[in-house]
């Protein structure tokens, strides 16, 4: 509609050569030409756009040398008995069989009380906290040394027949945060007996003429500390040998049949290595 306008504006003028040059000059300094004019018709309503608010790539809306930091609280300690398993104990037996077996452990709190804190246990024979089984707030994180005595279920034949035992801590003490506050070690407890024997014994010689044998077994089925393994020769002359694993080798052997036996070596509570009381398993090979 302003174009049309302007047309004729410029028709009705264009007889008067003065007057259209006039114009022309005065139109053409405010920049409206053909098509330009009716920019003017735009909505009142029409707004500068914004040009101070642009979204960067993510790379790029952090300004060098600034550092944006998220801190997260720490989640507040909680009121714990701390177990620290040391070591497993030996077999509590003097010869072939085993009656308990023998944990050390090691327990303190896991944050200061408030009031003086006793620790018992449950479930089994704990000794070694005795009267030295209170924590205080400046001793609350220092080791006491419980020892665990399982007793042996006389009623298991073998490992697959055992069952867990349990052994519960308890913290206790008026006003100390503590109340109440358990832990629990799991053993697996039964079968610890000594009779337990080297399975699958097989000897072979090492190759034809040369004298030499090897000696394998698996290590018996039980929970009993196993100290290791002597295996010796029905022949005189050959030496018996003592080790850990489940092979040996003998050399230099007669040529003869030789029966070899693997017996098995336990560790009792005294430290003490004792032969196991089950029957040794044997094998025999030629020797050519």
């Amino acid at each position: 509609m302003k174009n049309t306008k302007h047309n004729e504006f410029l028709d009705q003028n264009s007889s008067n050569p003065e007057i259209s040059s006039s114009k022309r000059k005065i139109l053409t300094s405010l920049g409206v030409s053909s098509g330009i004019l009716g920019a003017s018709a735009l909505s009142q309503h029409w707004v500068k756009p914004v040009v101070n608010s642009v979204i960067l790539p993510a790379h790029a809306q952090t300004t060098p040398g600034e550092t944006t930091t998220t801190t997260t609280a720490a989640p507040a300690p909680m009121p714990m008995i701390v177990l620290s398993p040391m070591a497993l104990g030996v077999i509590n037996a003097s010869g072939e069989d085993a009656t308990s077996r023998t944990h050390l452990v090691a327990v303190r709190l896991s944050m200061a009380p408030t009031g003086p804190v006793t620790v018992s246990a449950s479930g089994a024979t704990v000794t070694g906290l005795g009267s030295d089984n209170s924590f205080t707030t400046t001793s609350w994180n220092q080791d006491k040394v419980a020892t665990v005595v399982i007793p042996r279920d006389t009623t298991v034949a073998s490992m697959a027949a055992e069952e867990e035992a349990k052994v519960t801590f308890t913290a206790s003490g008026t006003n100390s945060g503590y109340t109440d506050v358990k832990a629990e070690l799991t053993y697996t407890a039964g079968y610890f007996s000594t009779d337990a024997v080297a399975g699958d014994v097989e000897a072979e010689e090492v190759s034809f003429g040369s004298r030499s044998a090897t000696v394998t077994w698996t290590a018996p089925k039980t929970r009993a500390t196993v100290a290791g393994y002597r295996v010796s020769s029905d022949q005189s002359g050959v030496t018996s040998q003592t080790v850990t694993g489940t092979s040996v080798t003998f050399t230099e052997l007669s040529q003869i049949t030789h029966t070899f036996t693997v017996q098995v070596l336990y560790r009792n509570a005294a430290g003490t290595v004792v032969d196991g009381g089950g029957t040794a398993g044997t094998d025999s090979v030629v020797i050519n």
